[in-house]
């Protein structure tokens, strides 16, 4: 369910967008259709679960309704969308129900069951893309918040280290510099599970 990188994201029709800030539920609908995958994904990569990751976005959404006439139509809305986005996923890092879901286990989920590529042409190779794609998955679920959504932002949305720090506070060399930590955290992570 992960959409294209924020950097090769389709601009939202202008026209639109304009309807949408002064309140016309249907170009808002429209607004959110346009966004949702992609903010899903950053969710859903952050939390690791579809049904917590789901009621999230739609908390996001809601929160965006609610708050849609303070966006500058004069820019692209993804920054913003962005914000409210890490924003709802520190919140949720601080709740009592991100606590308790990282010490339960999914009932209906084998994370030691690799999942196939339904377009795979060649099943061995699916099934070893699909082990490479859980452990990383795994392994960034692992990280700190703060480090996990670095990776999530630069290196699944495509978002570069100066558009980052705007969205989370900090100076572009503090951004650069998590990330550098983040991708060092990842790979001793990954070297754990490795075969010598």
């Amino acid at each position: 369910m992960s959409g294209p990188p924020a950097g090769h994201w389709p601009a939202f029709n202008r026209e639109e967008l304009k309807r949408a800030h002064s309140g016309d539920g249907e170009a808002l609908g429209r607004f959110f259709d346009h966004y949702f995958d992609r903010i899903f994904s950053v969710v859903h990569r952050f939390v690791g679960s579809v049904d917590a990751a789901q009621d999230i976005t739609q908390d996001i959404f809601l929160k965006v309704r609610r708050h849609i006439s303070r966006l500058d139509i004069e820019k692209d809305p993804a920054p913003w969308l962005y914000t409210v986005t890490v924003n709802a996923c520190r919140d949720y890092r601080r709740s009592a129900w991100w606590r308790m879901s990282r010490q339960s286990v999914p009932l209906d989920h084998d994370p030691d069951t690799p999942e196939l590529s339904s377009n795979a042409t060649n099943p061995e190779q699916a099934l070893v893309v699909a082990e490479e794609e859980r452990r990383l998955q795994a392994a960034i679920r692992r990280l700190p918040p703060d480090l996990r959504l670095s990776v999530l932002l630069h290196d699944f949305e495509g978002l570069s280290h100066e558009h980052i720090a705007r969205i989370t506070g900090t100076s572009h060399a503090a951004a650069r510099k998590r990330h550098s930590r983040a991708l060092r955290a990842l790979a001793d992570l990954l070297g754990e599970g490795a075969t010598p």
